[in-house]
């Protein structure tokens, strides 16, 4: 057969996501790369990013646990007001889009939410009194930081890639 386009991949990626209730979005951010703003909901093609120029950095992480996306998808009252601090932190971005000031509203947004864990917020503070900057991937108990994850070290097994500019693509 023919086989699908990237854009036909991506909107069949996004519809299992939504389905399986296994997140809201990510598809958009893998699929065109670099540090993505979404500014209108939808798959590829549908919805409306905004890619902000980025260096293919390093980002390191730390898994501590799990968070059950579709449980928190699934509580209205936690939905609600993850929504209003969402437009709050997503209008300030628009406003001065940047990879640094993404990392300090992101942490922001993530205590703000009630999300994240003890684990995790320990995590968070030690890059920070390491001179780093961390948040907390939503949804999921992982720190990620910017650069060396050297103060991520004590919290488990650190993991590491590079920012990728181009989005997914076949290899």
């Amino acid at each position: 057969g023919q086989g699908l386009t990237m854009e036909q991949a991506a909107v069949v990626a996004h519809s299992a996501e939504v389905v399986n209730r296994t997140g809201m979005g990510d598809v958009a951010g893998q699929y065109t790369g670099g540090l993505v703003i979404r500014t209108a909901a939808g798959a590829p093609g549908v919805g409306e990013v905004k890619k902000v120029p980025v260096d293919a950095m390093e980002v390191s992480w730390v898994c501590l646990g799990e968070i059950s996306t579709s449980s928190v998808l699934d509580d209205e009252k936690n939905m609600e007001r993850i929504n209003i601090l969402g437009r709050q932190a997503l209008k300030a971005l628009l406003k001065r889009p940047g990879l640094e000031h993404f990392m300090s509203l992101s942490r922001d947004f993530a205590f703000e939410t009630g999300l994240v864990s003890p684990g995790a917020a320990n995590a968070i503070e030690a890059v920070e009194a390491a001179g780093g900057m961390a948040s907390m991937a939503m949804l999921g108990d992982t720190v990620f930081a910017l650069g060396d994850g050297s103060a991520l070290i004590e919290f488990g097994p650190v993991g590491s890639s590079r920012i990728g500019t181009t989005g997914a693509h076949n290899l």
